[in-house]
């Protein structure tokens, strides 16, 4: 069964698609669309683009770009890009990334942080007046391989792999647009993205003479430590989050005696001990610790499964007969009102003017989420930010209403790092979020050197769609560098 915590995205997408009739298949590019290009280490990959019309789409005035950016002669990512609506040319990049594994990040754009909405009822866009674009370009990237429309003749089953193909699509990226290139580089997402941003990041900054200007990363709702993160959902289901219970003593005494087999078997798949002789050899080995973990936790398959499956099973089974979302306790299953803009992203003009491979989009990929499961399951990404934070700022901020990857775990787990800023961090005050201050508080939010932790109020764990004009004060303040050192 898909694993509660790592398939969210999964869960949340449960909406009704229209049928589509299947496009034919689409003409080769041309040699003018094809380019190829060499990196630092040698590596040669290629880029292909159609120019595609997307003025009549009508999601929005500004300047855009959509295509594919080939990262190896089997490998095309899909992207859609959007300018600031405010000062394009010297607002910052950022690039959003929805999780699942392997969920499009179409979900961000037209549900979440992007300029419009696209209600599955009648196809009719509605702008978003709290676009994270107001004062940011953003692109938007179906990732890894398999995801969204991106396409390939294999696909990636490890978030070392994806860092790689990531990295390779923004030096293109950048190299298209070099305009772009100059300005400060953000990354952020939700769910999965709390094991993808980590590393993604690492794999940026690891580069001796890379060029991308990475200057932050921000998770929301993120699984970025799962062991800590299967430890708080007992907590949230039973009113230790700030909302009323959803289990009762009963149930929740169940959960408290199934907990310790859960982390006990959560252990022995990530066998920290093995892990940390990669950690103690410094730096030959922290070159390649992605790597080491990834190959680790292939090796240990079995062990990693029956952890995922036990969790799930013996953590979430009460709750998920309860009828209430494990993305928001307050809110019944199915009533969250999701879109996601699928159909709209299946009629055959929209996808003839994003120039993508004609095709049935879906919000998300089964074979891309069990290819993940079997290979990194419970993979420890939080290990990765004590060595980002060293040369960039996090933002980890979560709704307090979601159980799964819920505010609980996500601050225990940030206040757990071990990194040069920890005492600062932990001893630092929670401050009030607010818009403006004759408004009401709708988080707080508590900061030291390069890292931050904020809590929503009132949001599930789709924080930008439950609280549209907090998300965007978050945002706009932590890219404009509030919180950062």
């Amino acid at each position: 069964m898909p694993s509660f915590l790592s398939a969210l995205a999964l869960a949340a997408a449960a909406v009704t698609a229209a049928t589509v009739p299947q496009p034919s298949a689409p003409s080769p590019p041309s040699l003018n669309d094809y380019q190829s290009f060499v990196l630092g280490n040698g590596h040669i990959v290629n880029k292909t683009e159609r120019k595609p019309s997307l003025a009549e789409l009508g999601v929005d005035n500004v300047t855009q770009h959509s295509g594919y950016i080939d990262v190896a002669d089997d490998k095309h990512l899909f992207y859609w890009f959007f300018e600031s609506r405010n000062d394009p040319e010297n607002d910052p990049v950022v690039l959003w990334l929805n999780g699942g594994p392997g969920c499009s990040s179409m979900i961000g754009l037209f549900d979440e942080v992007g300029p419009v909405t696209a209600p599955a009822e009648n196809l009719t866009l509605v702008r978003n007046a709290h676009s994270w674009n107001n004062n940011a370009s953003i692109i938007f990237l179906d990732q890894p391989v398999g995801t969204g429309f991106s396409y390939g003749a294999s696909n990636v089953s490890t978030t070392a792999e994806a860092s790689r193909d990531v990295y390779a699509f923004l030096t293109l990226f950048f190299e298209k647009f070099p305009d772009y290139s100059k300005l400060d580089f953000h990354m952020a997402g939700k769910s999965y993205a709390g094991t993808y941003i980590p590393i993604f990041a690492h794999e940026i900054l690891s580069r001796a003479n890379g060029s991308i200007k990475l200057k932050s990363v921000m998770i929301g709702n993120g699984i970025t430590d799962p062991l800590t993160q299967y430890g708080a959902l007992r907590p949230m289901a039973c009113g230790g989050g700030g909302h009323e219970p959803v289990l009762d003593e009963t149930q929740c005494n169940a959960m408290d005696e199934a907990l310790p087999s859960c982390e006990n078997l959560i252990r022995q798949c990530q066998d920290e001990g093995k892990a940390k002789e990669c950690e103690l050899a410094r730096e030959p080995c922290d070159l390649n610790l992605l790597d080491t973990y990834s190959k680790f936790n292939r090796s240990r398959a079995k062990e990693c499964g029956l952890a995922r499956v036990r969790c799930d099973l013996n953590l979430l089974d009460a709750y998920s007969k309860s009828n209430r979302s494990l993305c928001d306790v307050r809110r019944a299953q199915g009533s969250l009102g999701v879109s996601f803009g699928r159909e709209f992203l299946n009629l055959p003009h929209v996808q003839d003017a994003l120039g993508v491979k004609p095709s049935r989009f879906d919000i998300c990929s089964d074979q891309v989420y069990f290819d993940f499961v079997r290979g990194e399951s419970m993979l420890p990404a939080y290990k990765f930010v004590p060595k980002i934070l060293d040369k960039i700022s996090v933002l980890i901020y979560a709704g307090d209403a979601s159980l799964i990857c819920n505010w609980l775990g996500n601050r225990a787990w940030v206040h757990k790092l071990d990194w040069t800023g920890s005492k600062d961090f932990n001893e630092a005050a929670d401050d009030r979020l607010r818009i403006s201050p004759d408004r009401e508080a709708y988080g707080e939010i508590k900061s030291a050197k390069n890292l931050a932790f904020a809590r929503v109020y009132g949001a599930g764990k789709n924080v930008a769609t439950d609280r549209p004009e907090a998300a965007l004060d978050l945002f706009n303040r932590w890219v404009g560098g509030e919180w950062s050192k």
